[in-house]
């Protein structure tokens, strides 16, 4: 036996020098392979790794192996290139469902890192930085959306990387974070265009932080200029890109969309008591041709015309209905936050049927109704989602006291972390709100929430925090 191998058998194959951190990847790592293994072999049905979104991005990504990004031969602009991109190993191999996933085990232990190396540079302490990431670890939406074929795994790992590099910008100004920084911000947005207006919110964030430092750091100016060159310019070269090919001069077409069908939707359902998927449906939602049957005159106008028209009555509709718009969108953000996930993962196991339309219940018959009704009929729903409800509001419990022990908002650097989460929390309302929309949010959650736990299990061994 040669002594590399005998080095390597006593050592662990370096098991045992490993970091804490390595130790959490590897372990984060290893789980979510056995899980998505576990469901291979159980459910054997690769369905159940799809969403109704997944062949919206799927169909772009085949074509664009034949050099454009099209669906079904139209320069496509509904959906923006950056997780199309990412289906092209799977599609090339041949197993979409197996190499993608296990890319987004992957993406998901670096978002892992990221958590833990951004608590480290918030907090200074190692042990809480690695609780940090732990928690993130232990997330449920950070296990349950690893498996689903849908761009938010690919999103919060881009959104994090930005927001660390960011982070160290602030705390030692070089241009270096700060270009890097801008791709990443932009780069998200290509994979969910919901971060569009972000830039523009950190870049006032960061003109009045150059302000504040000025005299210190004098050359922080040129910084925020070739922040905002290079942000802007990457997401405006993709909305060059749509007026070329389709008139349209927005990045993609999707606060349209929603603006119309859910929010002004909403709103309709509500005032003539349809349920909100019927309603959908008679407004074409899923049926072009039923859309054009309602609108007649449109069937000779571009894309780009019809989207300026949903744009257009979905506002008027909005604005003669504001407090109505207002309840029902808060509702949503409600949701969003509240939703413990359980029901997805329940789908994942094919033990509740993907038809039954649960978040249509939620919005048609009100959060209490819907949750007593599930009491009754459905008791594994019900106790599986009140499971996942007392985790939740831990966190959210912990985040609190982390956020506001010691110096709390009173640090700086907090400032763009909170930004970020309200940002995207305040856009996740309206009748699609639930939990699937507040996963990019948890990383941030879980980095106060690492700070919180931290403070209160120094605080029982009668040590100080140290934060």
């Amino acid at each position: 036996m040669s002594d590399k191998l005998k080095s390597g058998i006593r050592t662990g194959w370096g098991l045992k020098r490993a970091t804490p951190i390595h130790k959490l990847i590897l372990i984060n790592f290893l789980f979510k392979s056995l899980f998505f293994l576990l469901l291979l072999l159980v459910i054997s049905d690769n369905s159940i790794f799809y969403a109704a979104d997944t062949w919206g991005y799927l169909g772009p990504a085949r074509e664009l192996l034949s050099g454009g990004f099209t669906y079904q031969g139209v320069p496509t602009i509904v959906r923006t290139p950056g997780y199309p991109l990412f289906f092209l190993p799977g599609i090339l191999l041949g197993q979409i469902e197996l190499v993608t996933i296990f890319l987004q085990i992957i993406v998901n232990c670096i978002t892992l890192y990221i958590v833990y190396r951004t608590g480290l540079l918030l907090f200074k302490n190692e042990t809480a930085a690695i609780i940090c990431g732990l928690l993130f670890a232990l997330e449920p939406l950070s296990t349950l959306y690893t498996y689903i074929l849908l761009s938010e795994a690919l999103f919060t790992m881009l959104l994090m990387l930005f927001l660390y590099l960011f982070l160290l910008y602030l705390q030692t100004p070089r241009w270096q974070e700060a270009a890097l920084a801008a791709l990443c911000l932009a780069a998200s947005i290509y994979v969910r265009p919901i971060a569009y207006y972000l830039p523009l919110l950190i870049a006032l964030l960061m003109l009045l932080w150059v302000i504040k430092s000025f005299k210190e750091h004098p050359r922080t100016i040129y910084h925020l200029l070739l922040f905002i060159l290079i942000a802007f310019t990457t997401i405006g070269a993709w909305q060059v890109r749509n007026y070329v090919q389709s008139g349209y001069s927005g990045f993609a077409p999707t606060s349209d969309i929603n603006i119309y069908y859910f929010y002004a939707g909403s709103v309709i359902a509500h005032n003539e008591n349809i349920p909100f998927y019927e309603l959908q449906e008679q407004m074409g939602y899923h049926d072009g041709a039923v859309y054009i049957k309602n609108h007649p005159e449109q069937e000779n106008w571009s894309p780009s015309m019809r989207y300026r028209y949903m744009n257009e009555k979905g506002t008027e509709i909005i604005k003669n209905n504001l407090p109505l718009f207002m309840t029902l969108y808060l509702k949503g953000v409600f949701r969003t936050a509240a939703d413990p996930g359980a029901t997805k993962y329940l789908k994942l196991f094919k033990l509740y049927p993907y038809s039954e339309g649960l978040l249509g219940q939620f919005f048609d018959r009100g959060l209490v109704k819907t949750i007593l009704g599930l009491a009754k009929d459905k008791p594994l729903v019900f106790w599986s989602n009140l499971l996942l409800s007392l985790f939740l509001i831990a966190i959210y419990l912990l985040a609190f006291i982390g956020l506001l022990s010691d110096r709390g908002l009173k640090n700086p650097f907090y400032y763009p972390v909170i930004l970020a989460g309200l940002y995207l929390m305040a856009l996740s309302g309206g009748p699609m709100g639930y939990c699937r929309f507040r996963y990019p949010v948890m990383p941030l959650i879980c980095l106060f929430a690492g700070k919180g736990l931290y403070i209160l299990i120094n605080k029982r061994r009668g040590a100080n925090s140290d934060l």
